[in-house]
């Protein structure tokens, strides 16, 4: 028994380690971006320049100081850590990844240059909060994981009305919330197929479970 369940665990930890090794390899690579400021200029999303494909990914790991670095950033190693790097996380960063830049490219023609992971960060908080209102049983922290989600979506309101960042301040950028809600919606997006498929998953068990138990009440009368 002891050997099967360290067999079991053996995984989970190797997937964590994975997820914490690409994390920080990510935050610092956006530390040493910031560190550079003339590196930042050719990785920021620029829109004078929007055919340079490179920059819908390398913009979000650029940002405007150390104080924004800092707040993206270690969101962002908690949440993936939190998630851990699945398939399905990778896949929502990818969608995330591309959307933003095209939604701000093609929404806000009045932002020049768009920069940071608030955007993903975005997207992993909303599969958090989703994921754990939808597997856990304890009403109370589903309570929390929803009063988290409301409190998302007033930040999201706030930086809407009033053009101001909740967690950082400075005269360097203005917030994109267009970048947030793209984000989230990637996350509500993969929360919903993620929701979708088990419930499809599991009224197809069901549906064997009844077919199986009358095959067996047939075979018996027979």
């Amino acid at each position: 028994m002891t050997g099967a369940t360290v067999t079991a665990a053996r995984p989970a930890a190797v997937r964590w380690s994975w997820s914490a090794f690409v994390v920080w390899l990510v935050v610092a690579s956006a530390a040493w971006v910031a560190a550079q400021p003339s590196v930042a200029p050719m990785l920021e999303l620029d829109r004078s320049e929007p055919w340079q494909l490179w920059r819908w990914v390398t913009c979000h790991f650029t940002h405007f100081g150390g104080e924004h670095l800092f707040w993206s950033g270690a969101v962002c190693l908690g949440l993936v850590l939190w998630l851990g790097l699945t398939r399905r996380v990778v896949a929502v960063l990818a969608g995330a990844i591309v959307s933003i830049p095209a939604a701000v490219l093609a929404l806000q023609p009045e932002i020049a240059i768009y920069r940071g992971l608030s955007g993903l960060d975005s997207a992993l908080f909303v599969l958090v909060v989703a994921d754990v209102v939808t597997a856990t049983r304890d009403r109370r922290v589903r309570a929390l994981a929803v009063l988290a989600g409301l409190l998302f979506v007033a930040k999201l309101g706030y930086e809407l009305a009033l053009q101001q960042t909740v967690f950082v301040r400075g005269d360097a950028f203005v917030p994109v919330p267009l970048a947030h809600f793209v984000g989230a919606g990637v996350g509500l997006l993969a929360a919903a197929r993620a929701a979708l498929s088990g419930r499809a998953a599991s009224s197809m068990r069901d549906r064997t479970a009844r077919r199986s138990a009358a095959c067996c009440r047939s075979g018996r009368r027979s």
